[in-house]
């Protein structure tokens, strides 16, 4: 089920959500934004093929993307997340390692 945004765009849930959305609007945003994301931290994951086990001191973690609408510009945005409720927390983290908006 998609989303609509505050802004009147729809949200999509999945890739295959996204791409209907693309079809439909005649257009490629949605799809251009997985791309740009896959491309920018694609390096940091190691994808393992179906049914090969994660190397010892590793731990196998799913992952997915998440879509929105930036403010300023109406772009498409789309993030790839790890399931990190899925991998033990270091010894060395005690927060949250995300910056506020008025920081930055």
């Amino acid at each position: 089920m998609k989303m609509t945004h505050k802004f009147g765009v729809e949200v999509p849930k999945t890739v295959k959500e996204a791409k209907e959305l693309d079809q439909r609007n005649d257009d490629t945003k949605w799809t251009d934004s997985i791309l740009k994301e896959m491309k920018n931290v694609r390096v940091a994951f190691d994808i393992l093929k179906e049914g090969v086990r994660a190397p010892i001191g590793h731990k196998q973690t799913k992952y997915h993307l998440i879509f929105d609408v930036k403010m300023e510009d109406f772009r498409r945005n789309a993030r790839l997340v790890a399931g990190g409720h899925m991998t033990n927390t270091p010894k060395y983290m005690a927060y949250s390692s995300v910056v506020g908006h008025e920081t930055v």
